[in-house]
This record gives C-alpha cells, structure tokens and sequence, in this order.
C-alpha cells in the first residue's frame, strides 16, 4: 500500500507555520476571508490520485463550488514541480449538458470531499510515471470574486498546500 501523504492548509492570513512529520505534513495560512481548511491525500502515485477535503474550521457556514459545473471543476487545480520545473495541472475544458453554478454548504465542522485522478484524461498536462520520483506536488482551491459567486454566497480566496514529494 502507497503511503498516504496529508497536508493540511488553513485559511485565515497570510500567516505560514510549518508542521509535520515524515508521514503528514502541515502547513497553516492564516487569511482574513474566514476559516477554510484543505487537505490534500495523495493514495496513488500511478497515476497520481488521491482526494482534496475541504474542512469549515469557522463558526459559521461557508460555501464552497460544487465540482460538477465550469465554477467546481476550475476551483481546483495543482502544481507539479518536475525535476525544477514548474507546471500548473488544471482540468481540461468539459462539456456541460448543464452547466449551472451550484455550491456547497459547509456548517461549522462540514466537511466536502473531492476526489481525483490526474491521470483519468481530464487534467492536463499529465505527470508521466517515469517523472514521478522527481516531482513534488501543491494543491490550489482558488475562488475567484465573480457575479455568480456574490449572487451564490460562496467563499472567495486561495489556499495553497506545501509541496510534498510523490515518491
């Protein structure tokens, strides 16, 4: 069994602390938005795929996009580091029969998790096997302000996880 690695990133300033171990790894932002937590669970490393858990530490709801529809599916997205290169990982442009914004409510404790597969055929570019060894890995959950995401109340802000080795 892949070791399952964990990162955790709090979203309340631009305030960094670093903990961790061999086997989780944590990194804390504190971000004046409100308190969103993401962690990310690498279970697979060929192909990559794991699950990003979005977490309410606040003491009130918050809203997150449903994945599902164009606002979910662009909401989450990686960076690999590939032998010193950077490349952002973004999933491939879908074809909705219906695409309409829908969100999460997250109460006081909620949880909402996302699962992935960077190697299904709908993110792009793909972290090739031979690559693997070579690479670190950072999840994103960006909300970008927008009329749909006013009109739906949804949190808005960027969490960015620490960079863990694949392999």
């Amino acid at each position: 069994m892949k070791s399952v690695h964990r990162i955790t990133a709090i979203a309340l300033s631009l305030v960094l602390l670093t903990l961790g171990s061999v086997e989780e790894k944590r990194l804390e932002a504190v971000v004046s938005t409100g308190s969103l937590e993401l962690s990310v669970e690498i279970s697979s490393t060929a192909p990559v795929g794991g699950k990003v858990v979005l977490v309410n530490r606040g003491s009130s709801e918050i809203r997150v996009w449903r994945a599902g529809n164009s606002w979910g599916d662009e909401a989450l997205s990686f960076v690999a580091i590939i032998a010193g290169r950077k490349q952002h990982i973004i999933r491939k442009p879908q074809t909705y029969t219906r695409n309409v914004p829908a969100s999460v409510t997250l109460p006081r404790e909620g949880k909402y998790e996302i699962p992935f597969e960077l190697g299904d055929g709908s993110w792009e570019p793909v972290i090739k096997e031979s690559d693997v060894s070579d690479t670190q890995l950072e999840a994103m959950y960006r909300i970008v302000k927008s009329n749909e995401s006013e009109t739906h109340h949804v949190w808005i802000g960027e969490i960015h996880s620490e960079r863990i080795r694949l392999r």
